[in-house]
């Protein structure tokens, strides 16, 4: 069996989705470049991107299943088919059914399991590598079992809605960090004042013009009021920056407008913080505070 040893947590063909406008090029933010840190890539230079050498060997005794079988054979051709399919739908503002919204739920699961912090917490949480090599199989394979076992996953995640920022003059980039989760207790359309790991607003890049919100609730019925939502310039620019202050190292996109200002921007995290939850307490998202006077927080890399 072939060895691959650069493992990626963030998918080739995704990064593609943020190319500049016109171009099969986008630029790169390495946060390790104290010196230019921002930099144009080629798409040749994808493979030392969003990757580890190695990332999954201590869930499977280093024989490269998960890897290879699992991730890169079973799953990232579907992903990228299912991935093609609404994003057709979102650019001609066609509504999601069910169907196109677990996906997008499943999605953002599954990305923050196959991240660097995600296999860390599998490896902690199960000790018999069978056993983590059984949770990768149920949480990414495409057989009826693993779908199976999925759907029972999602019932435990409790009700959910989404609603698809999109962006006509402005571009969202693609972090290491990958999304923006924000642990809340009190959400849109419900009454539920616990504050638990399933009731939480989920936001992650789709492309460089779509950005998805998770919203997800334990207890309560989701319902959004719209679907689609299309931010201002300066609104894509604050999650942008946010993006870009909570990733460990890489960032890439379109990211001209940000070089002259970048070392003040990844210092200014808690700016960019308060300003994201102000973008969603606008658009009906969250409320700021809850009535035990404890504010929404941002959640840095989980499962």
């Amino acid at each position: 069996m072939q060895r691959t040893i650069k493992q990626h947590y963030i998918p080739r063909f995704y990064m593609k989705n943020f190319y500049i406008k016109n171009t099969k090029k986008f630029d790169v933010l390495d946060k390790l470049n104290r010196y230019a840190p921002i930099s144009q890539s080629k798409n040749e230079n994808f493979k030392n991107l969003f990757q580890v050498e190695n990332l999954y060997e201590n869930c499977n005794e280093r024989n490269n299943y998960i890897e290879t079988q699992i991730l890169a054979n079973d799953n990232e051709d579907n992903m990228k088919k299912d991935l093609e399919d609404i994003i057709n739908k979102i650019q001609n503002k066609s509504s999601l059914n069910i169907n196109d919204k677990v996906f997008l739920r499943t999605l953002a699961l599954q990305m923050s399991i196959r991240g660097p912090y995600g296999v860390k917490a599998i490896e902690e949480k199960y000790n018999n590598v069978n056993d983590r090599e059984q949770f990768f199989k149920y949480s990414f394979a495409n057989d009826e079992y693993s779908q199976e076992k999925r759907k029972i996953a999602d019932i435990v995640q409790g009700y959910f809605d989404v609603i698809v920022f999109t962006t006509q003059n402005s571009s969202f980039i693609l972090s290491d960090c990958f999304s923006l989760k924000m642990l809340t207790n009190t959400i849109k359309n419900t009454h539920s004042k616990e504050i638990d790991v399933l009731n939480y607003v989920d936001i992650y890049p789709l492309t460089k013009n779509i950005l998805v919100c998770i919203i997800n609730n334990k207890n309560e019925v989701i319902k959004v009021d719209k679907l689609f939502v299309e931010l201002l310039p300066q609104e894509v620019s604050c999650i942008n920056k946010l993006m870009m202050c909570l990733s460990d190292r890489y960032c890439i996109g379109d990211l001209s407008r940000y070089k002259s200002h970048i070392h003040n921007d990844l210092n200014d995290t808690k700016v960019y913080e308060d300003k994201f939850l102000d973008i969603l307490e606008k658009y009906k998202i969250i409320n700021r505070r809850c009535k035990s006077g404890k504010a929404n927080k941002i959640k840095k890399k989980s499962l």
